[in-house]
């Protein structure tokens, strides 16, 4: 028995490879597969075409997040042998947390995530804002003309994705949510906001000279 590949919400491909006839022609091959451990012919199998050497089954009908054990099988005239148990989860639902912007300046912020699970599989990430407040979801910021864009590459549970935004009006509430999706499905994280900064930058080399117990600073 081979790792099980292509593996989806509901699909795989088992692998397995028959290394000898054991003296008598094999008349069945493929791929057992359970819930439980050490799956037999009495479970659901796979068949695939011919005697010795590698081949590949299609399995189908499976549950999404969920563990399934399988092995290669053989038959000949003799009885039926089996290799060892190979489990694998198939591919479930993403989830994703939107975490409080960072590096915010009076026109530039940088918008920021964390993927809690990502189903078994690479997600992509999108981030939208928009100015305003009182949105309750991403849906709705999308509904008021927010501004989709998405995180470059892909994502597994444990990355922080954010995304670098510009040309934002300065002392303004911006809102913001993020979503992740995956082949199974997509989820969407909560709505949170930032404040730009004024454009006013702070006194540089300032001397203070005291009067009496108090400085007064005007700039």
């Amino acid at each position: 028995t081979q790792a099980v590949t292509a593996i989806t919400a509901t699909t795989a491909t088992g692998n397995g490879n028959v290394t000898s006839d054991g003296g008598s022609t094999i008349t069945e091959r493929g791929t057992v597969i359970s819930t439980s451990a050490n799956p037999t012919t009495a479970d659901h199998r796979d068949t695939a075409t011919g005697t010795t050497g590698a081949f590949t089954t299609s399995i189908t009908g499976l549950t999404k997040d969920t563990t399934y054990h399988v092995r290669a099988y053989a038959i000949n005239s003799i009885g039926t042998s089996y290799d060892s148990d190979v489990s694998f989860i198939t591919a479930g639902d993403p989830t994703i947390s939107t975490v409080a912007a960072s590096q915010v300046t009076a026109t530039t912020a940088r918008l920021n995530a964390s993927i809690t699970l990502d189903g078994g599989e690479a997600c992509t990430v999108t981030f939208v804002y928009k100015s305003g407040t009182g949105y309750d979801d991403y849906a709705a910021i999308v509904t008021a003309g927010g501004t989709q864009t998405a995180a470059s590459g892909t994502y597994i549970a444990g990355n922080l994705p954010y995304l670098d935004i510009s040309d934002l009006e300065i002392v303004t509430t911006y809102s913001f949510a993020v979503k992740i999706t995956n082949s199974v499905s997509t989820a969407y994280g909560s709505v949170l906001t930032f404040t730009t900064k004024s454009n006013i930058m702070p006194p540089a080399s300032l001397t203070a000279f005291p009067s009496s117990t108090t400085i007064s600073m005007i700039w």
